[in-house]
Formats: C-alpha cells, structure tokens, sequence
C-alpha cells in the first residue's frame, strides 16, 4: 500500500508539472505519454516494441498528436496524406514479410496509433487552445463522475437534469 501512495504521489507530480508549466515540457510529457501508450497496445498482441510495424504505429500516433486545426503543424490535408502514406507503409510491411506479419496485426497497429494518437492530441489541443482552466474542469468532471460523492455541480448531472425536462 505505501508503494501505490509513493508511486501515485510521483506520478501526479510528474504530471502536473509539466501540465502547469506548459510550453515544451508539456509537449514532450504528451509524446512520451503515446509513445508509451501505443508500445503497450502493440505489447499486449505480442508484436515486438524494436520492429519495423511499431515504428510505424509510433509515428502515425505522434503525427495525429501534434497536427490538427487549432495546432498549425500541418493543414489538415498534409496530414492525412502523412497517414494514408504511414498505413500504406503497414501494408507492405505485410507483403514484404510473406505474411509473418499478417493483414489483422496491421490492422491492430493502424487503429491502435488511431486510438491513442486522436486521445492524447484531445488533452494536447484542451491544454494548448483553451487553457489549464479547461483542463482541471474536465478532471474534477470526470472525478465527479467516477465518485457521485464528489459532485462539481449538481445541476449539470444527467439524473437531475432529465426528469426536471420531462417532469412538465
């Protein structure tokens, strides 16, 4: 029990941290966060973290980090070319290996970059676009959530909200 009390009391340091200061240092705790995220997606279907695939997968997710329409990386266009380029990549890794790395695990890597790159570039665009503000209010939101003891705002809770709507 102490270890999960020290781990989660660094791990909330090494969080809010870089969340408070922002700028660079948030970006690279992001990164790090899907790279991280992703290695363990491909981890979990036993495909090797040193491969051609997971590269792949890695840099799909980091270029669906940092592009979109608030962040100016790249238009919009440029990116999804960057991507459909990535996962034609994925599936000539498939040719190219005779089938050792079948059509399903390309799969798997193309919607697990998906999965984690569209999650973390939501809470990099909340950070950079709308402010440290938004971000403590979508934490305390989910935390009333997850504990109804803890509620922010009692009247933004669906089970007050519908039957007062439909009560007249």
């Amino acid at each position: 029990m102490k270890l999960r009390v020290l781990t989660a009391i660094v791990g909330l340091a090494v969080l809010l941290v870089p969340l408070i200061i922002g700028g660079p240092a948030f970006s690279i705790l992001v990164a790090a966060m899907t790279i991280v995220g992703v290695l363990e997606l491909l981890r979990m279907n036993q495909i090797p973290m040193v491969s051609l695939p997971s590269l792949l997968g890695v840099s799909a997710s980091l270029v669906l980090l940092f592009t979109g329409p608030g962040l100016e990386r790249f238009a919009n266009e440029s990116t999804l070319a960057l991507l459909i380029v990535i996962f034609i990549l994925l599936l000539l890794v498939t040719f190219f290996t005779n089938n050792r790395f079948h059509f399903g695990i390309a799969a798997f890597v193309a919607f697990s970059a998906l999965y984690v790159g569209m999650g973390f570039h939501f809470f990099y665009a909340a950070r950079v676009d709308m402010g440290l503000e938004y971000i403590f209010f979508c934490f305390a939101c989910h935390l009333g959530n997850r504990h109804r003891s803890i509620l922010v705002w009692e009247a933004v809770w669906s089970q007050q909200i519908i039957p007062e709507c439909f009560s007249e």
